[in-house]
């Protein structure tokens, strides 16, 4: 699910902006969480307290530390984060484009059409350029970039995603259920197992019952999905 920030210290700015990414996600039945914020601070102590956001649609003119400033804070605690600066003023422009990293800018007012598209390009950067994977763990929100992990395990109520470097994330949630969510990464990732979900550019080496992924890790294929990892390993193999 998408955590998306508004910040606005005018609050019927952010009701307007709330409402129509309402009407984006019911259109385009995506799951989507909003939070407003009045001041950059506030959206900054939201972060810190209950984890990252997906994407923050930042005023550029804000009581105490700018939009812009804004936006760097939070792009120093995760880069994955997409920024959207809302502005009817474009005299911010060299700035913003300063900063060196991909922005969106949206006019005010808001038109429906370019706030759809800007929210479309933000399912874009989440799940196709980006390739993060957001969850819950604790009553914070997390981001892992979907490159380091090297495959979801599942164990009684709890999957643990296993990443490069022996970082390791638990989360109660069903591996079913991540499976239907990373079907939208265009095979990123495959079931071998009952209890396990891997990362299909790890994969180092195919045999008869098990893989081989980077650091010779060795997990099991179940009968029922070698056809799949077969159907893998010839893919592989015409690419190469």
């Amino acid at each position: 699910m998408l955590r998306i920030g508004v910040c606005d210290d005018i609050p019927v700015h952010a009701d307007i902006l709330e409402s129509g990414i309402a009407c984006w996600q019911q259109e385009r039945q995506i799951a989507a969480q909003v939070i407003k914020f009045q001041s950059g601070e506030d959206l900054l102590f939201e972060i810190e307290s209950t984890g990252d956001l997906s994407a923050v649609f930042l005023d550029i003119h804000l009581n105490g530390i700018s939009g812009i400033e804004t936006a760097v804070k939070v792009r120093d605690q995760n880069q994955l984060v997409s920024v959207v600066f809302v502005s009817s003023y474009g005299t911010y422009f060299r700035e913003m484009y300063e900063l060196g990293w991909p922005i969106l800018f949206l006019e005010k007012p808001i038109q429906k059409e370019k706030l759809y598209q800007r929210l479309d390009q933000i399912v874009v950067e989440y799940q196709d350029i980006n390739k993060c994977f957001q969850f819950q763990s604790n009553h914070r929100s997390y981001t892992i970039d979907l490159h380091k992990v090297l495959y979801f395990v599942s164990d009684g109520r709890t999957v643990t995603a296993v990443l490069e470097e022996g970082i390791e994330h638990r989360m109660y949630q069903k591996l079913n259920d991540i499976e239907q969510i990373l079907k939208y990464y265009q095979n990123f990732f495959i079931r071998i197992h009952q209890s396990y979900l891997v990362n299909t550019s790890k994969i180092m080496a195919f045999h008869r019952k098990e893989v081989m992924l980077c650091d010779k890790i060795i997990l099991p294929v179940s009968r029922t999905r070698k056809p799949a990892i077969i159907q893998l390993q010839m893919s592989f193999l015409t690419k190469n």
